[in-house]
């Protein structure tokens, strides 16, 4: 006579509790790695966009004299002068050329778009800011209806463009004074060493760009440049180096950066700090 079990094969309760959390495990770790690899990506697609932008700035100046790209005119006339529309031709046609301020024809996907920026997608504001009180000459200059803010300097008279931040992620970042009490730290102005010339004790690692606004559209600020009596080291937003456009370290603590010799790396968020003049400031032209 054959006995046949009446017990039904399957998981117990306990078994199936122990391999939900074995997932769950497994989801922590890898969650992470996840987000990780997707952050390394768009660090990447930035780095790309600043590679381009150095590529097209060199070829700007090798067809201007050796001269680098203005900083910034106004909305009237020529506008073409600003940077990013001057380099159009060498970089990525997006929008209208003669009406540079008409952001909305422009796309996230644009060259000057981080996607790490959250405010690239306000009317397609450029995520990268142009050093312009190093590299081009203080005061406005009248050519025709325009005026410029900032005459694009000779490549001669930039000490060591290989150490010199030209581009970088930049964005309005004073949203972020309540997290750095020393937030306006290098706000006066530094003179062949004398006044506000660093080290400062701000921490660039909080700053980010304020979600409210648009990007910074022409230019960053560095500290210790602001001369309220000139431009382009004064004309930011504010009117100060307190004031705003500065650059963000939104990639794991770092900011995309291309120097004046074209080439695009990562810089970490402390090189801002470093005193003005000293062999490792990248931020100031110095000898």
């Amino acid at each position: 006579m054959t006995i046949v079990s009446s017990k039904k094969n399957g998981f117990t309760l306990i078994e199936l509790l122990v391999v939900i959390a074995i997932i769950a495990i497994l989801a922590a770790i890898l969650f992470p790695v996840f987000a990780q690899a997707r952050e390394k990506a768009r660090s990447a697609s930035c780095l790309s966009n600043l590679d381009q932008i150095g590529i097209g700035t060199m070829m700007y100046t090798q067809d201007y004299d050796e001269t680098y790209p203005s900083g910034w005119s106004n909305t009237n006339g020529a506008g073409n002068t600003m940077w990013r529309i001057s380099e159009q031709p060498y970089i990525q046609k997006f929008g209208n050329p003669s009406q540079p301020y008409n952001n909305s024809t422009w796309g996230a996907t644009s060259v000057y778009s981080c996607p790490d920026d959250p405010t690239s997608s306000v009317f397609g504001a450029t995520s990268y800011g142009y050093n312009a009180s190093q590299f081009t000459s203080d005061g406005a200059v009248n050519e025709g209806p325009v005026a410029v803010v900032g005459i694009g300097l000779s490549e001669a008279a930039i000490y060591q463009p290989s150490n010199l931040v030209m581009f970088a992620d930049a964005a309005i970042s004073t949203g972020s004074s309540g997290q750095d009490p020393n937030y306006y730290q290098g706000d006066g102005y530094c003179n062949q060493g004398q006044g506000d010339c660093g080290p400062w004790n701000f921490k660039p690692i909080v700053w980010k760009p304020n979600s409210g606004n648009a990007t910074v559209d022409w230019d960053l600020t560095v500290p210790g440049s602001n001369d309220s009596s000139t431009a382009p080291a004064g004309y930011s937003v504010g009117g100060d180096w307190g004031g705003g456009r500065r650059p963000v370290f939104i990639h794991n603590g770092f900011a995309n950066a291309v120097f004046g010799d074209g080439h695009a790396k990562a810089v970490p968020a402390n090189s801002i700090n470093t005193q003005w003049g000293l062999q490792n400031d990248m931020w100031h032209n110095h000898q």
